[in-house]
């Protein structure tokens, strides 16, 4: 009994004693940010593990795309060789000029073709979006009780996370993944494309202010789906609200975001091992906790202090559940 009053006291951030935080009421403002990334940055090297791990289908994918299954062939560089060839052919005639052309456009380059077990692997890989919705719901519970300051049970939490929303984190993990997918191969399909006239220039603008608006609704909806018992419709809703209303917190954090990935993506072109190997460690999770760090605070002042201050006899049918 008294071992666990002690592991309570422990991980109960309202009483004081030593290991626990006494800033856990400070402001989530910028200078607080940097101080509890730092205080939890094992925590978040956890989740990081626990997004990379329970979306398994990716290395199915990874492995297709590395070449290992494909098979190798060779083509002619040039598009010519096939025309020049078949004319040598036909006339029957060789000379020094025409087999000085051949030569040049006869050279072969090695190319890796795809073969069924590569096929097999991408489809493999189609199972992520099955996992995708439940690897949010459990990290984004964990994170949003890291930016509170709550206790934190690491695999409780996410199991519970999950229990508690699978089939809402199912359906628009599907729906997410997708619009991801979409909004990402229009914007590069119009940018290739943008040259062709004036209609696909502004085509391409408007799918990159799409892109940017979803991408900033991306940090509210996983939280109220976790918090409020709302239909996708009105956490679609509310999040494009917020993506507005918060216009000052949802730029730092998104400025933030950039700068890790550019941060990311500079250190795999210096140094590839590490640049490789540090999404698969940390840089995820950090992404996570800035999106859901810029959310979080918007989040509780309009939808849960104005709720709390008001008395707490209910008077009519309650507009959402807080689900914790």
């Amino acid at each position: 009994m008294a071992e666990k009053r002690k592991r309570f006291r422990l991980f109960n951030y309202s009483l004081d004693g030593k290991g626990v935080p006494k800033d856990v009421d400070e402001p989530r403002n910028f200078k607080f940010y940097f101080k509890l990334l730092g205080r939890n940055l094992s925590r978040l090297m956890s989740v990081n593990m626990l997004i990379v791990f329970s979306n398994f289908p990716i290395f199915f994918v990874l492995f297709g795309l590395s070449g290992n299954l494909n098979t190798t062939s060779y083509s002619p560089v040039s598009s010519l060789f096939g025309p020049i060839y078949g004319a040598m052919k036909i006339s029957g005639e060789t000379s020094p000029l025409t087999s000085a052309i051949n030569g040049v456009h006869a050279l072969q380059v090695e190319i890796s073709v795809p073969t069924t077990a590569t096929y097999v692997m991408y489809a493999l890989g189609l199972l992520v979006l099955f996992t995708f919705g439940f690897s949010m719901v459990g990290t984004t519970y964990i994170v949003r009780n890291i930016v509170k300051g709550e206790p934190i049970f690491l695999m409780h939490d996410f199991k519970y996370a999950i229990k508690k929303n699978w089939r809402q984190g199912l359906i628009f993990g599907i729906i997410d993944l997708g619009l991801c997918v979409l909004i990402f191969y229009d914007i590069i399909f119009l940018w290739a494309n943008a040259s062709l006239g004036y209609v696909n220039s502004l085509m391409f603008y408007i799918a990159l202010v799409i892109a940017i608006i979803y991408f900033v609704m991306r940090y509210y909806i996983y939280i109220m789906m976790i918090t409020f018992d709302l239909s996708i419709y009105k956490l679609l809703k509310n999040a494009f609200i917020f993506s507005l209303v918060g216009f000052k917190r949802n730029f730092l954090g998104t400025a933030g975001i950039i700068i890790l990935a550019l941060f990311s993506y500079s250190l795999l072109m210096v140094f590839p091992p590490l640049g490789a190997v540090l999404p698969f460690v940390i840089t995820i999770a950090i992404g996570q906790f800035t999106a859901i760090y810029t959310a979080w605070p918007k989040i509780y002042s309009i939808m849960i202090e104005p709720y709390e201050e008001e008395d707490t006899t209910p008077k009519e049918e309650a507009i959402f559940v807080d689900r914790g």
